[in-house]
C-alpha cells in the first residue's frame, strides 16, 4: 500500500507540475509581443502626382504644368501624360499626350508642355478650369516589403525577421534586427536590396528589439 501511496502522490506533483508550467507559458505566451509577418516579394513601386494646368499659348492648343525639382526626378524618363479635364457636360475626361517640352527654372522646378489642340479642335474651344495633368511611373522590383516592416535606425533603416527554436515544451520564437538598404519606396511597398530575409515583421504590439520573444499571430 505504501508503494502504491507514493506513486499515486507522484504521478498527483508531476500532473500539477505540469498543469502550473502550461498554465504560466500561457500567462507568458498572453504577455509576448503580438506580431505579423508578410513575405518579401516581387511587386512595384510606384510615384506618381497632379499638377493644375494652364495655357502656355492658348492659340495653338498648348498646355503647361509645373513640378517641383524633388518630384521631377521620378519623372526624367517619363514621356506621356493623362491630361484630365471636364467636357460641356461637365464629365470628367481623360486623354494621353506626349510631353512636347521641359525646361528647368531658377529655384529647380522644372515646367513642362503638351500640344493638346486636337481637343479644342474637337470640342471647339478648351476650358481649362479644373484640368490637370497627371504624371506617373512605376518600377518593378523583385524584392519589396511593406513600408510597414521598416523601422528607422538612425539615417538607415532596420527590419525584423522571426527565428523559431524548438524549445522543452513548444517551440519560441525571437525576432532578429537587421540592417537594410531600401532602393525605392512610395506610400505602400518599399524595394530591399536582397530577399534573403523571406518573412518581414509588419506589425508588433510593443517596439521590438533584437532576440526579444514574440508571438506570432495570423
Amino acid at each position: 500500500m505504501g508503494k502504491k501511496r507514493v506513486r499515486r502522490l507522484t504521478c498527483a506533483v508531476f500532473l500539477a507540475l505540469a498543469v502550473c508550467t502550461g498554465a504560466s507559458r500561457q500567462i507568458q505566451q498572453m504577455l509576448l509581443p503580438k506580431v505579423s509577418v508578410a513575405p518579401v516579394e516581387k511587386g512595384s513601386v510606384t510615384h506618381g502626382g497632379d499638377y493644375p494646368a494652364a495655357w502656355a499659348d492658348e492659340a495653338a492648343g498648348i498646355v503647361s504644368w509645373q513640378v517641383e525639382g524633388d518630384a521631377y526626378a521620378y519623372f526624367t524618363d517619363v514621356s506621356d501624360i493623362n491630361f484630365c479635364w471636364s467636357d460641356a457636360e461637365g464629365e470628367g475626361q481623360t486623354r494621353v499626350f506626349p510631353i512636347l517640352e521641359r525646361r528647368q527654372g531658377p529655384d529647380g522646378s522644372w515646367t513642362c508642355a503638351a500640344d493638346v489642340s486636337e481637343l479644342a479642335a474637337e470640342a471647339g474651344a478648351l476650358d481649362l478650369t479644373g484640368a490637370y495633368v497627371s504624371m506617373k511611373k512605376t518600377t518593378d522590383y523583385d524584392y519589396t516589403v511593406p513600408v510597414s516592416a521598416l523601422s528607422r535606425r538612425g539615417d538607415s533603416y532596420v527590419i525584423y525577421t522571426i527565428e523559431t527554436t524548438q524549445g522543452v515544451f513548444s517551440d519560441e520564437q525571437t525576432a532578429q534586427e537587421w540592417p537594410v538598404t531600401v532602393l525605392d519606396r512610395d506610400g505602400v511597398r518599399a524595394a530591399v536590396s536582397t530577399g534573403r530575409y523571406g518573412e518581414v515583421v509588419t506589425y508588433a504590439s510593443k517596439p521590438l528589439a533584437s532576440r526579444m520573444r514574440v508571438a506570432v499571430t495570423q
